[in-house]
């Protein structure tokens, strides 16, 4: 399905998009706020159950890799840890009981600082911003991506041969608008 909001938006790179919950519940807007910029480390477990609950919940393939979403390294420096890399350890150990899906956090790299994206005030504006921030260091499979510049990260991972992209997010706005299929 696509959303009507991505119905005009251009072919996206992306295989689908799976999106837990609705980021406007009050709990879970303030966990991922607290973990994400008060750098709470110990909040990637609870999220990261609420994260594999809403996979299982659902018949998207199961990925040959589970990417991250790099950080620049002054903001990892900054914040002291990558949250997706957190939450895409917690997806490797816990999707599937009894068997580890691979996690590479090699596979992309952010090559340019940039603006968070909530600051930014449009679709557009968030476009921009992240436009030309990732690169691949090595090709790769079918792969699932945990983060908020999925479509960014997507197109460099295609570009690079994997087969198929999927973005698992915790979490949307109502101001986001990620297409599925």
């Amino acid at each position: 399905e696509t959303c009507f909001a991505c119905l005009d938006v251009r072919k996206t790179a992306l295989d689908g998009v799976l999106v837990g919950y609705d980021y406007d519940q009050t709990l879970l807007d303030t966990a991922i706020h607290t973990f994400k910029y008060r750098s709470i480390e110990s909040l990637s477990e609870p999220l990261g159950t609420l994260l594999t609950q809403a996979i299982r919940s659902t018949d998207l393939p199961l990925p040959d890799l589970i990417v991250p979403v790099p950080l620049h390294p002054w903001r990892l420096r900054y914040r002291g840890f990558n949250q997706s890399e957190l939450l895409g350890h917690f997806l490797s150990d816990h999707m599937l009981p009894g068997t580890r899906i691979p996690l590479d956090t090699k596979h992309l790299c952010r090559q340019r600082f940039t603006l968070p994206q909530q600051k930014m005030r449009s679709a557009e504006d968030r476009k921009r911003n992240i436009r030309d921030a990732f690169a691949i260091r090595k090709p790769g499979r079918s792969l699932a991506t945990t983060a908020s510049t999925l479509e960014a990260c997507a197109r460099v991972l295609k570009k690079a041969g994997a087969k198929s992209v999927f973005g698992i997010v915790l979490a949307r706005g109502s101001y986001h608008h990620l297409s599925h299929r």
